[in-house]
């Protein structure tokens, strides 16, 4: 169910409201959009260590990519940086430049 909801999420992006109603309609589950967002939680607590060991590899590295976009979150202005090498790549989401 992490998979699917995860997959739902992020590849399909679908709403957690979406996620939820077809968790209902497709498995029974009595699902709600709170529900999804602690699922989706728990599995960003899970990845938390690998995503660190992929920002170590790329700060360790000899070649940076680094750019950062807007992205309007909830009314307000925020942004998504992004950093890359030539195997890894990690988004860093910020409030502020």
């Amino acid at each position: 169910m992490c998979a699917y909801t995860v997959y739902q999420i992020i590849d399909l992006r679908l709403t957690q409201n979406a996620v939820a109603k077809s968790m209902r309609q497709i498995f029974g589950i009595p699902a709600s959009p709170g529900m999804v967002n602690r699922l989706k939680a728990s599995v960003a607590e899970r990845c938390d260590e690998m995503y660190q060991a992929i920002l170590d590899k790329i700060v360790a590295g000899a070649l940076v990519h680094a750019d950062e976009t807007g992205a309007p979150v909830a009314g307000k202005d925020a942004y998504v940086w992004v950093f890359a090498n030539l195997e890894e790549v990690a988004f860093v989401y910020s409030e502020n430049r």
